[in-house]
């Protein structure tokens, strides 16, 4: 068997980057939770005294909201009803520029 050598920059950028990947792999997702079960604590700790119902912290994507609101039966009915209002035809593009604006405006409000 025959030894390998290498040069000691090119050991250090590997255990460099082999410890980068350890952190990444095993520390992050135990501090991400650590934090989102702190931040949850506090959310619905604030909604108990204040009286009020606050939304979890959420993880959901941009894309699966403006989904879910391009499909609820409630935002179609009101875009048709703009829609009557300003006598303009109701088309997809006009349901979906309609639902990104709302999901725009309550990104803002949170």
């Amino acid at each position: 068997m025959e030894t390998v050598t290498l040069p000691a920059w090119l050991f250090f950028v590997l255990l460099a980057l082999a410890l980068w990947a350890l952190l990444q792999l095993l520390l992050v997702p135990g501090v991400r939770w650590y934090l989102r079960r702190k931040v949850n604590r506090v959310i619905r700790e604030i909604g108990v005294r204040m009286n009020i119902d606050l939304p979890q912290f959420k993880l959901t994507r941009r894309g699966v909201l403006i989904d879910r609101l391009f499909h609820d039966p409630r935002v179609q009915a009101a875009v048709e009803r703009e829609c009557r209002e300003m006598r303009q035809a109701v088309t997809a593009g006009a349901r979906r520029r309609k639902n990104q604006k709302n999901v725009a405006g309550a990104k803002r409000l949170s």
